[in-house]
């Protein structure tokens, strides 16, 4: 298993690791938001999903503080970037105001793997 940790910024730090065949997680921790820079966020998760040998991309937010607008905008668009690769791209662990405002914008379950009933305004 290999693992590497990249800082995303003052407010953020990424710790990316694979998880079994074909696995790839990438942990934030703390801010996903347009005050800690994105742009190393999504491009570690897209790396991962243009990469053939791996097959899930898992985002974990166990340790992630806050989100805002653009936070999930990365997060819906990478997820279909990988759909459109061939990955599954799945959101775990979100928690307090993460987890709350996934939910108050009706994306939880769909960046969760499931269908919500929520239809990405990208098709």
């Amino acid at each position: 298993m290999t693992s590497n940790r990249h800082s995303a910024g003052p407010n953020a730090e990424l710790a990316v690791h694979e998880e079994g065949r074909g696995t790839v997680v990438v942990e934030v921790r703390g801010e996903l938001t347009r005050d800690a820079p994105l742009d190393r966020f999504r491009s570690a998760v897209q790396r991962h999903c243009e990469d053939d040998r791996v097959s899930e991309v898992r985002v974990d937010l166990t340790q992630t503080t806050a989100i805002d607008l653009q936070g999930l905008g990365a997060l819906l668009a990478l997820r279909r970037e990988c759909w459109e690769s061939g990955s599954t791209f799945v959101v775990d662990n979100p928690r307090g105001t993460v987890r709350s405002r996934l939910e108050q914008t009706g994306t939880l379950e769909y960046l969760r793997g499931g269908d919500s009933g929520y239809t990405p305004p990208f098709g």
